[in-house]
């Protein structure tokens, strides 16, 4: 029986990990998203700023 309770908190802890993993990419996608529009709304001269970092 404690096999199977281990195997179950495994995957409880396994499924926690990836629904955050997934969370993070979706941050990830809105703040890169968030960054080009930021650059197309810049001014030429910052644009040319940032581009050259």
């Amino acid at each position: 029986m404690a096999f199977v309770v281990d195997m179950t908190e495994q995957k409880r802890a396994e499924e926690s990990r990836e629904e955050h993993l997934w969370f993070l990419e979706c941050m990830d996608r809105i703040n890169r998203a968030m960054q080009r529009t930021h650059e197309v709304e810049a001014p030429p001269a910052k644009r040319r700023q940032s581009l050259s970092r």
